[in-house]
């Protein structure tokens, strides 16, 4: 997983064209790197919720299934909190 920051953002040009309520995006933004959209305003996506820790994962992937990995879609296992191919984990370090 990349660190990074996740924040409601409003293009500024759409702040110039429009008078009034601009649409927000939800973005991610590594520490050194662009930012990328996650989704739009009026965009919905199925998420996940931790209900241990309370970390959020929103799917962005259409194809993604809650028994495939996130990362390399291999198959995970019931249970398991590590993707047995690529070690990809659930759990904070």
């Amino acid at each position: 997983m990349t660190s990074g920051e996740a924040l409601l953002e409003t293009p500024i040009a759409d702040l110039v064209l429009l008078r009034g309520g601009a649409p927000s995006q939800l973005c991610f933004r590594e520490s050194s790197s662009n930012t990328v959209t996650i989704m739009h305003e009026t965009d919905s996506n199925p998420a996940l919720q931790c209900k241990s820790c309370g970390y959020f994962l929103i799917i962005t992937d259409p194809e993604y299934t809650d028994t495939e990995c996130v990362v390399c879609k291999a198959p995970m296992p019931a249970g398991v909190s590590s993707c047995p191919k690529c070690g990809w984990t659930y759990k904070e370090d």
